[in-house]
């Protein structure tokens, strides 16, 4: 599971097509959309306290960047 499936799943509350609460293995775009905007707005945040330089904030940014399928490997954790 990627940093965006869990941010999404963490937004569902079921106020989504699916009616909630999406399953792991389909989340719907209106949580991926709303994880989305979470996450820019959490690095905007960081770099508004950091004076604009933030490795966090950036990290935040690919997350919310996430395209599922896409093979942005930024997005996977590591068991290492």
């Amino acid at each position: 599971m990627t940093y965006s499936d869990r941010l999404a799943l963490a937004v569902c509350r079921g106020a989504c097509p699916t009616g909630g609460p999406c399953p792991v293995e389909a989340i719907c775009s209106v949580c991926r959309r709303d994880s989305a905007a979470v996450a820019h707005e959490l690095a905007a945040i960081l770099r508004e306290r950091h004076g604009s330089s933030s490795t966090t904030a950036d990290f935040l940014d690919g997350v919310g960047c996430y395209t599922p399928g896409a093979g942005q490997a930024v997005q996977e954790e590591s068991h290492g």
